[in-house]
């Protein structure tokens, strides 16, 4: 996160908003400063003000984008993509809040309300999806949910749609 919030501070916007503003300061205090020739180098005490500014600008521009950052609220679901029933495995679109081998609940939302289908695991975490194991499916939704089981197991992308997946606990074998 803060490498990503480094090259974002460190490109081209970045940088020329920090050259503007220690650029206008520096010629702002030239304006003011009329003799160089002072006995202590102000020229030296010029270019440390200068440096010393263009790095407190670039420390209070990254720490704002960090507190930015911190304060979004990231979201505890993941919607499933694919359905594998030979592996009973389920792909999740990626979601920084669950981890290897972390335990999940798997909902199916019926009229906006959440009947639970299962639990599961992290099994591997992939460059943008997840893949989920199933457990065990809960006995309630085996009994009154036959019809929407099957469509899951036929990859229907209304059904999965309607599949959210919420972080629980660790998983340990």
């Amino acid at each position: 996160m803060i490498q990503e919030k480094l090259k974002r501070t460190l490109s081209f916007n970045g940088i020329s908003l920090i050259i503007g503003i220690s650029g206008g300061l520096a010629s702002f205090l030239t304006i003011l400063i009329t003799n160089w020739e002072f006995q202590l180098s102000l020229k030296w005490l010029i270019f440390t003000i200068y440096v010393f500014l263009t790095i407190t600008l670039f420390l209070v521009k990254l720490l704002v984008e960090m507190n930015i950052e911190l304060n979004k609220k990231q979201s505890n679901t993941s919607g499933v993509v694919r359905y594998v029933s030979e592996s009973s495995t389920l792909l999740v679109s990626k979601n920084d809040l669950l981890g290897h081998s972390a335990m999940v609940s798997i909902f199916y939302l019926d009229d906006s309300f959440e009947v639970e289908l299962g639990k599961g695991y992290v099994k591997n975490i992939q460059e943008n999806f997840i893949q989920v194991e199933i457990l065990d499916i809960s006995e309630n939704f085996e009994l009154n949910y036959k019809s929407v089981l099957g469509k899951i197991d036929s990859n229907d992308i209304i059904t999965l749609q309607k599949l959210i997946v919420k972080s629980y606990i660790t998983y340990t074998r």
